[in-house]
C-alpha cells in the first residue's frame, strides 16, 4: 500500500495507478494500492479530498471512509471525512456517486451534496451550488457549520492552535465565504456575526466571550 499524508497548511496532488487524480487537503491521510485489484479501485481516506476519477465502467472506484463509503465509474466530487468532525459531506461536481451509509444508500448526481452528522448520525441530500471545493484555490465555504468545526478547519488551514475559554458555551453555527482571506480576516468576520472575541499570540489563538 502507499501512503499519503499531509500536514497543517499542505496540500498535494496524486495522481493514482488507473490515471484518477485527486487533491490531499491538510491533515489527512490516503492509503491506495500500487496496482488495483481487477475488479474494483479501492483507496481509504481519512480527511479530505476531491478527486477526478477517470471512467471505468467494468472497475467501480471506491473509498472508504471511517463513516461511509462511496462508489463511482467516473466524475468528479469532493470527500470531507474528518473523523474528528461533527459534519461530513460528499459533495459531486459532475456525474453520479453512489453512498453506502451503516444503514442506508442514496446516490448525488452534479451539484448535490450529502451532509452527514457524525455524532447523530443523521444526514441529508441537498442542492450545493458554486464550486465544490473552494479550498483547492485557497478559500474557505462554510454552511451553518458547527464553530468547533469551523475551529479545527482553521486549524488545518492555517497551520495554527485554536482554543476555546471555558466555563463558555460555544454552540454557534456559521455561514459564510472567504477567498484567499488571512486568518485575522476570517476571525474578524466570525466576530461581526457571532460576538465571539479572540486574541492572536504568535499562531495561538484564543477564543471568548
Amino acid at each position: 500500500m502507499q501512503e499519503i499524508i499531509t500536514t497543517a497548511g499542505q496540500k498535494q496532488t496524486l495522481t493514482l495507478p488507473d490515471g484518477s487524480t485527486l487533491v490531499v487537503n491538510a491533515c489527512s491521510h490516503v492509503r491506495y494500492p500500487q496496482s488495483f485489484a481487477k475488479d474494483n479501485r479501492q483507496i481509504y481516506l481519512e480527511g479530505e479530498a476531491y478527486f477526478q476519477v477517470a471512467p471505468n465502467k467494468n472497475h467501480p472506484f471506491i473509498i472508504t471512509t471511517s463513516k461511509f463509503d462511496i462508489k463511482v465509474l467516473g466524475t468528479s466530487f469532493n470527500v470531507k471525512a474528518y473523523p474528528e468532525d461533527e459534519n461530513n459531506s460528499v459533495t459531486v461536481e459532475s456525474g453520479k456517486v453512489q453512498i453506502d451509509l451503516p444503514e442506508a444508500m442514496l446516490r448525488l448526481s452534479g451539484q448535490e451534496e450529502l451532509a452527514f452528522n457524525t455524532v447523530t448520525e443523521e444526514f441529508y441530500k441537498q442542492r450545493k451550488e458554486g464550486e465544490v471545493s473552494p479550498w483547492v484555490k485557497g478559500g474557505l465555504r462554510f454552511t451553518r457549520t458547527p464553530i468547533r468545526d469551523v475551529a479545527r478547519e482553521l486549524e488545518r488551514f492555517y497551520n495554527c492552535h485554536i482554543t476555546f475559554n471555558q466555563g463558555q458555551e460555544f454552540n454557534n453555527l456559521i455561514s459564510g465565504e472567504h477567498e484567499n482571506s488571512s486568518l485575522e480576516a476570517v476571525l474578524r468576520s466570525i466576530e461581526y456575526i457571532t460576538g465571539i472575541r479572540y486574541t492572536i499570540t504568535g499562531n495561538q489563538i484564543f477564543l471568548y466571550k
